[in-house]
């Protein structure tokens, strides 16, 4: 009775009474409120109501939070940059860059941002946003007449968005203090590649450190290795996995004997043998010359089209 008690905060005596029945149990309703009022365990409206956590994770489905964070060029210029935030995805939305944000440029945004929601806005109830004056009457008209409500945090309060101010100041380490902005166009190309990073690879901690919209990767983890990808000109970099080529592959490339000028569109170009001087090669009757000008390297792995070789030994060496 106890551990359904504490388990189910929102549960009577008279609920409790009926979960044991279900489990073959039978016992008396005053029984129930005893074992609860011997254990001080009060009644179920003053028990326990549900944590901040649990009220916050089931509200973050519902609303998205919007603001505005500046970025200074080197011609001492500043860019207004207007974002928004889907709580409980961690989506973020770069909706638009300007430097002159009038209300009828922010008003423009609010419509653009609805656009690109598309159909999650019918899962949305609430907009999240400061009390900034370049939120004017029409931007928040344009959320009402979308059946949303617009929140405004207390004035001088940015905790009150935390997660909008959060995401700020991850793109700002991360990102834009790191890089020489030049203008507007190029501040809107590079947050275009970190917000499809921070999408796509960046982990989260509120999502079990996976990104929000991870990419399908059908990966064998028992013969795998991890490749790095830079970014950004390699002021970010990403780590996928990616399969291992085989024990004698690594073994070549160890040892020096995989040339690299061979043609990438012909697999396994490795397995071609080594031909001594003056000697025949049992695959394609090539012959090496004996000058020691020539090198040793078979032509199809050199780069040369192969095409003196017949079409059932390509096809077998390819397929080997």
């Amino acid at each position: 009775m106890l551990r359904l008690a504490a388990e189910n905060p929102t549960w009577g005596h008279r609920r409790i009474q009926g979960e044991p029945v279900r489990l073959g149990r039978q016992i008396a309703a005053s029984t129930v409120w005893k074992i609860l009022h011997r254990a001080g365990t009060d009644p179920a409206p003053r028990r326990a109501g549900p944590t901040w956590k649990q009220f916050r994770t089931v509200q973050a489905r519902t609303v998205v939070a919007c603001d505005f964070f500046t970025v200074d060029t080197v011609f001492f210029k500043r860019i207004y940059v207007f974002f928004s935030l889907e709580l409980a995805s961690r989506r973020v939305h770069v909706v638009g860059v300007t430097a002159h944000p009038t209300g009828g440029w922010v008003v423009q945004q609010a419509r653009n941002l609805l656009m690109e929601l598309d159909q999650r806005v019918d899962g949305l109830r609430f907009l999240l946003r400061d009390r900034d004056a370049k939120f004017t009457a029409g931007f928040d008209a344009v959320f009402t007449a979308a059946d949303m409500e617009v929140i405004h945090t207390p004035p001088q309060t940015p905790r009150a968005n935390a997660h909008a101010e959060r995401w700020v100041g991850t793109v700002r380490r991360e990102c834009t203090d790191r890089l020489l902005v030049i203008g507007e166009r190029h501040l809107a190309a590079v947050l275009a590649e970190y917000a499809r990073h921070y999408h796509q690879h960046r982990p989260h901690r509120s999502l079990e450190q996976r990104p929000p919209n991870p990419p399908p990767q059908v990966v064998d983890l028992n013969n795998a290795r991890v490749q790095r990808r830079p970014i950004l000109g390699g002021l970010i970099n990403e780590y996928s996995q990616a399969g291992v080529a085989e024990p004698a592959l690594r073994a070549h490339r160890r040892s020096g004997r995989l040339t690299r000028r061979r043609r990438p569109a012909v697999a396994d170009s490795w397995r071609l043998p080594q031909v001594k001087l003056g000697e025949r090669c049992q695959s394609c009757q090539w012959r090496r010359p004996r000058g020691r000008r020539h090198s040793s390297t078979h032509p199809w792995s050199a780069g040369f089209a192969g095409s003196h070789i017949s079409p059932a030994i390509r096809a077998r060496v390819a397929g080997s």
